[in-house]
């Protein structure tokens, strides 16, 4: 993704051999896994506790979209 590329602003050139690059990949892999598990459990959690909320607040705009 190019949004990750962003991010980093700053290069860091390290020498890794292939084994360690191997064990990078792994890890990065594995926490990306995580960050998106999570990222999943805390818009369902929002939504559970907020969604019919945002959905009023919602129409409600769109109402007032309408008459104006």
């Amino acid at each position: 993704h190019r949004n990750g590329e962003n991010i980093m602003k700053e290069r860091i050139d390290v020498n890794l051999s292939p084994e360690e690059y191997r064990k990078l990949k792994t890890i990065a892999s594995a926490f990306r896994a995580t960050a998106q598990g999570q990222i999943r459990q805390l818009i369902n959690d929002d939504y559970q506790r907020n969604g019919e909320a945002y959905e009023e607040h919602l129409s409600n705009r769109v109402e007032q979209g309408e008459k104006g």
